[in-house]
């Protein structure tokens, strides 16, 4: 099964032997063998996605809205994916911890009863930071009510579903399409 505990362990494994060796290592992602959007779709993608983030994995492939153990696509765990695959990049880059970022001449000019939010420092880096989600919500109970109780399923279905409505195909160059029809022929 691929959303077991010895399917990430042989991520790491996988990752480990590529170290070793020193060869590039592919790694599946977001893998579950849930067959619905529940909690062990959830636990399961994360997992798979941590493990293989922890592996070091050069590639990581499947983490695109697989589920049932690979016999089934969605759109929706497509944009769970994505938002997932948001949060661990976050994890991975960590804190940078230096004599800018810890600004102890900030914190000396504030003072034990000032505030920060409005410090020059603060706008430089607040915004990097902070994960901003992608179909997560953070907001409390009573807003998250009045905007009608969506589930994070419904906001990945809104989510994919404006961003095909929004879709621009990119402009490919007319002579590169004929080179390349050329070449196929």
């Amino acid at each position: 099964t691929i959303g077991s505990p010895e399917c990430a362990l042989m991520s790491l494994i996988n990752g480990q032997m590529a170290k070793f060796y020193q060869l590039p290592c592919r790694i599946s992602g977001t893998i579950t063998d849930s067959k619905c959007y529940d909690p062990q779709m959830g636990y399961e993608s994360m997992m798979n996605l941590m493990t293989a983030e922890m592996a070091g994995g050069n590639f990581i492939l499947h983490a695109g809205g697989i589920m049932a153990t690979y016999d089934t696509v969605s759109f929706e765990k497509s944009m769970i994916d994505y938002e997932m695959m948001g949060l661990v990049r976050r994890i991975h880059r960590g804190i940078d911890v230096n004599e800018e970022t810890l600004a102890y001449d900030v914190i000396k000019e504030v003072g034990p009863r000032g505030e920060f939010l409005t410090e020059e420092h603060t706008l430089e880096y607040f915004r990097e930071e902070h994960y901003n989600p992608f179909i997560s919500d953070s907001r409390n109970v009573t807003q998250w009510e009045n905007e009608g109780r969506k589930t994070v399923t419904d906001r990945a279905a809104l989510k994919w579903k404006q961003m095909l409505e929004e879709y621009v195909q990119p402009e490919f160059p007319a002579d590169l399409d004929r080179e390349l029809k050329s070449y196929l022929k």
